[in-house]
């Protein structure tokens, strides 16, 4: 809409990291899969370009992280421990 994304889509970034998943208004918004450089994934809630919410990390090794996102940061899950999280996972290129 007025020339931004909205709907389903995909991004491919310069990092080479992907998102494809819901847009509003040129903005990463609803259900969508992030796959990081390095080989890191989200899957899970976006708000206003950032992991929000519920969602789940699944590492190159196989290994996944359930927990709760806060503006693109894993703030709590089950081991209750804040962990940072690639930058990507917030409004690059929005």
């Amino acid at each position: 809409k007025n020339g931004k994304r909205h709907g389903q889509g995909r991004e491919v970034l310069p990092s080479g990291s992907t998102y494809r998943g819901q847009w509003a208004f040129g903005m990463k918004n609803g259900r969508g899969e992030a796959r990081l450089k390095g080989g890191l994934r989200y899957i899970g809630n976006w708000v206003n370009g950032k992991a929000e919410g519920r969602g789940t990390l699944i590492y190159p090794n196989g290994k996944r992280r359930q927990g709760v996102f806060r503006q693109g940061r894993l703030v709590e899950s089950k081991k209750g421990v804040p962990q940072a999280i690639d930058p990507d996972l917030e409004a690059e290129g929005d």
